[in-house]
């Protein structure tokens, strides 16, 4: 019998008593739409070998990550959903992560000495997320008072963020959302196309067994077989199709301009060069990418970040170049030719690229 793919993913390592590290670093992973972290299972675990093989000896790494409310392909369906039956927006979304955030810091603290902190990652829409979590755990860390407050505990320290192919503003500018768009938005005689096709995704393949919709899958779509399996319990679960299409409408309207400060951004410190406090961001986008529009992607670069550069400074005809560090690190591949969907055929090679952001992330917090 095939097993319905995991709500969760943890992986660490044990350490004992001697040699406890200093510092840990948790890397919580965000899903894209479908939310289904089962999805990112390669990835995630190579990425969690790099970083341990690599890893100071004071220094340790866990990686989280769970499916998105509504996803949950178990056969308790509702273990660790957000209150209500769904399906959710993309804010209630925001808020159910934070407080899965929230959670495994806590754990991670209850078992591990020394300082804990955390680097997000995320997605697809999971980096729009990620961006909106940086905003809502930085509320927390100017709160100075002793209680919570508007459901923020000032409890996540959040040394970076990494954004994998990142759909952070006009979502309905892309190739695919123009064409999405008026069929999401303006479904043809009021129907509500999340409701009807999530009823037949249900009729289709509810009472065929996952194996056997794994095996279509990957003939008609080319899917490997763990993506093929995954698909398969997203197309059988009770609610994930509607889920999906249900957030696919509200990413639309929600995802427009940038709505974020120097809480997520960054600024300029009074020595030249430095970045005041906050995060580390990495951005990495497609050359070619069907969920944002090249002038989109552009536009942010020029705006908010900096392409990728390997030297603080450059030397360019004799004159050196001083880089403004302080901004986030964006790169374009131009060489790998690596998709939107990298983890359905290139978990590896991306992950491989973000273990050289994270040990960057990693080391800056380090010397701050």
């Amino acid at each position: 019998m095939t097993p319905p793919p995991p709500t969760s993913i943890h992986l660490s390592l044990a350490s004992s008593p001697s040699s406890e590290p200093k510092i840990t670093y948790i890397l919580y992973f965000v899903p894209g739409n479908p939310g289904l972290v089962g999805y990112y299972t390669l990835f995630l675990t190579h990425l969690f070998s790099l970083l341990t093989s690599a890893s100071p000896a004071n220094v340790a790494f866990e990686v989280h990550g769970r499916s998105l409310a509504g996803f949950e392909c178990t056969s308790n369906e509702d273990e660790g959903k957000a209150k209500g039956k769904g399906p959710f927006t993309v804010k209630e979304q925001v808020a159910f992560a934070a407080g899965d955030v929230r959670r495994v810091v806590r754990d991670v603290k209850a078992r591990r000495k020394g300082d804990v902190k955390v680097v997000l990652m995320g997605h697809s829409l999971g980096t729009y997320m990620c961006l909106e979590l940086i905003r809502h755990f930085s509320v927390s860390h100017s709160t100075k008072c002793g209680r919570e407050q508007g459901g923020v505990d000032g409890e996540v320290d959040v040394a970076g963020g990494v954004l994998l192919f990142a759909t952070i503003q006009h979502l309905a500018l892309s190739p695919r959302g123009i064409k999405a768009s008026p069929l999401l938005l303006t479904p043809p005689l009021g129907v509500d196309l999340a409701v009807v096709l999530g009823w037949v995704a249900r009729v289709l393949f509810g009472l065929v067994p996952v194996g056997m919709v794994a095996a279509l899958v990957g003939w008609v779509m080319g899917f490997p077989a763990d993506a093929a399996r995954t698909t398969a319990g997203f197309l059988k679960s009770k609610g994930g199709v509607r889920q999906a299409l249900f957030m696919a409408r509200d990413e639309m309207v929600e995802i427009g301009e940038d709505k974020w400060g120097e809480e997520v951004w960054g600024a300029v410190s009074a020595t030249a060069g430095k970045r005041k406090g906050g995060p580390v961001l990495k951005f990495l986008f497609a050359r070619e990418d069907h969920w944002i529009a090249d002038e989109v992607r552009d536009g942010i670069i020029k705006a908010r970040g900096r392409k990728m550069v390997r030297r603080r400074e450059v030397v360019d005809d004799g004159v050196e170049v001083v880089v403004d560090e302080w901004k986030p690190e964006m790169e374009v591949d131009e060489v790998e030719g690596w998709t939107h969907d990298f983890c359905i055929r290139d978990s590896v090679s991306v992950a491989r690229r973000a273990m050289e952001y994270i040990e960057d992330i990693v080391e800056r917090d380090m010397s701050r």
